[in-house]
């Protein structure tokens, strides 16, 4: 019963981490950083706590949620996903992309102009991670809680 409670969690995290590698990735290329394994794994790691920290101040999930019922999807349909991550990617990747950013720049006149330029791209990025993730993420959850009641 107890992994029940977090399947939930179970799922953004798998969720977060695809997320984090394709910001990573998408973030390290656009930027024409020299692309090696410990650059991306520290670029994924930030953006992965960011991330993580945003969702424990807000209850993204609960309003992608809404609107996919207000928008009449059925909970688990590929529409549900895709609604879901859309209202998770524009908060989270959003957030992460200013973070991110200013963690790169400062607070500097650069700072807009970066945020700015790199936002459209790792939002594709994050969208489409999420959207392949989450379905399978949802499913692992699942099957871990199952497997916990046994």
């Amino acid at each position: 019963m107890v992994l029940k409670n977090y399947q939930g969690l179970v799922t953004a995290v798998i969720t977060m981490l695809a997320c984090a590698v394709a910001v990573g990735v998408v973030a390290l290329i656009s930027t024409g950083a020299v692309f090696t394994l410990p650059l991306l794994f520290k670029t994924a790691s930030s953006a992965f706590m960011i991330n993580f920290l945003s969702a424990l101040l807000l209850p993204v999930d609960k309003w992608g949620m809404a609107l996919a019922h207000k928008c009449g999807t059925r909970p688990g349909s590929l529409m549900f996903f895709l609604i879901l991550d859309l209202v998770n990617t524009c908060i989270y990747v959003t957030i992460v992309a200013f973070f991110m950013t200013a963690l790169e720049t400062g607070f500097s006149d650069l700072l807009l102009p970066a945020y700015l330029g790199i936002l459209p791209k790792v939002f594709a990025a994050g969208y489409v991670a999420a959207a392949i993730a989450m379905p399978p993420a949802s499913r692992i959850a699942m099957r871990l809680a199952a497997s916990g009641q046994s």
